[in-house]
């Protein structure tokens, strides 16, 4: 019997596949760096897309994003 406060043997068992994703995570921080990249990259592109839609929609696409981006 587990003391009060204290996880029991179920408990520990259940959160133990999060600890060993965690491990294997924690030793390639590289790996997690380039997931957050693609991901921010695929993000953007949605967010992009989206943003042009509604500018579209208010009438208010007067020029690209590219084009916006290269005059700076």
């Amino acid at each position: 019997m587990a003391a009060e406060g204290l996880p029991s043997q179920a408990e520990l068992a259940l959160l133990e596949p999060f600890r060993e994703k965690h491990a294997h995570y924690s030793a390639r921080p590289d790996d997690v760096i380039d997931a957050l990249r693609v991901g921010t990259t695929r993000a953007n592109a949605v967010a992009e897309e989206t943003l042009a839609l509604a500018k579209a929609a208010m009438g208010q696409d007067y020029f690209s994003r590219s084009l916006a981006l290269r005059e700076r």
